[in-house]
This record gives structure tokens, sequence and C-alpha cells, in this order.
């Protein structure tokens, strides 16, 4: 199955993950500072304010595999991941949600306010259906919106399938036309990518 199960494809990771958090710098932080982000519904969302920046994730499997869709918005279609960033109404229009083949992804994404909020789209093709990606820490400098996700534990299953996370980011002030993320696996390198690299992805250290 195209050479790797989770386990080992999760050594590659998928950038963007769960726990969604904050601001430049330091781990996310839940209301309390704790660090724990807070669930703010039963669809495995969560909703984790953190030092100015807000934002909150949704992850799910066995979504159809993205690929580069012809649409007016950022997006990188790398060889085991797709990443998108939608900043505008007419950008959640174009974007195929039937793919998510998930009600709950569906409704994230047509809940977002495109004036006070953008939406990253992380999607890794080789994955299996546990764990799911977590997001670890959101940051918003200039024109770009950063995220820091990883898979937790030390072990996957066997299976493989798709993993994606949604992002909601608030974007109060000057818009954001970039997005990066920076992937950790449960072993090997971390992986990051960027809608404003059209090449592959590059593996990092770390």
């Amino acid at each position: 199955m195209h050479g790797r199960t989770r386990r080992t494809f999760l050594g590659l990771g998928v950038g963007v993950a769960g726990a969604l958090a904050g601001c430049l710098g330091g781990d996310p932080a839940g209301p309390d500072d704790t660090g724990t982000p807070t669930p703010n519904d039963g669809s495995g969302a969560t909703d984790t304010p953190n030092r100015g920046t807000s934002a909150s994730s949704l992850s799910f499997n066995r979504a159809d595999r993205l690929r580069r869709v012809d649409a007016p918005f950022p997006q990188l279609d790398a060889e085991d991941h797709y990443l998108a960033l939608l900043t505008a109404d007419d950008h959640a229009a174009a974007f195929p949600t039937e793919r998510f083949r998930n009600e709950d992804a569906t409704a994230f994404l047509g809940e977002t306010d495109f004036s006070q909020a953008a939406l990253f789209v992380v999607h890794d093709r080789w994955s299996s259906s546990v764990p799911d990606l977590e997001l670890r820490d959101v940051t918003v400098e200039g024109s770009t919106v950063s995220l820091t996700a990883e898979y937790p534990g030390e072990g996957g299953t066997d299976d493989v399938t798709t993993d994606t996370m949604l992002v909601r980011v608030r974007t109060d002030g000057p818009s954001v036309s970039a997005a990066e993320a920076t992937i950790h696996p449960q072993y090997g390198d971390s992986i990051r990518l960027s809608t404003e690299d059209e090449d592959a992805t590059t593996t990092t250290s770390g």
C-alpha cells in the first residue's frame, strides 16, 4: 500500500494538528492557560484562544483524496499532502466539500465567517485511522498564517486511509494570503508545507 502503513507514514507526519492554539511562540493553551484545548461541540472540534490568536480545529479521516482544484485560493498539491487556505465566500463555494464525506466538516467550513477568519485545509493522503492529527500552534504574521500539528503517541494502526484537519483562524487586521504548515510525525523528520511552494514538500529534521 504505497509502501507504508500509518506507522511508517506517521514518521512523515502531516503538519497541522489538534489542539489548535495560539500565537507567535509558546505552547497552545486552553482558557485556563494550561495548554489543554477545550472541546466546543461533540464532533471532535476544539476551540482554543491563546495570546491574541483564536482558532478552532476539526480532524477526521476517510475523506476522498484531495487534489488541486481550479479555484482562486492558495493551495499546494504535494506528493502525499494537500494544503489550502480559504479566505473568502467564493473560495468556500469553489471547494469540493463533497470529498470530505463528513457532514461535520462540511458544516465547519460553512459556518466560517470569512470577514473575520480564514480556513486551513490540511490533508494527508497516506495515514492510518488512528491517531488523528492534532493542532499544536497557530500564528499569524503579516499576510502568512502558520500552523504546527502532530500525530500524538507512539504507534498507529496498519490500515491506510486519509487524515484531514480543518483549522479556522481569526484574522483581524490585514488579510492573509499564504499558509504554512509544519507536521511532526510519530517517527522521523517533520514535514513543512507552504502554499507559496509549488515544488515538492521539504523534509526537515526536528
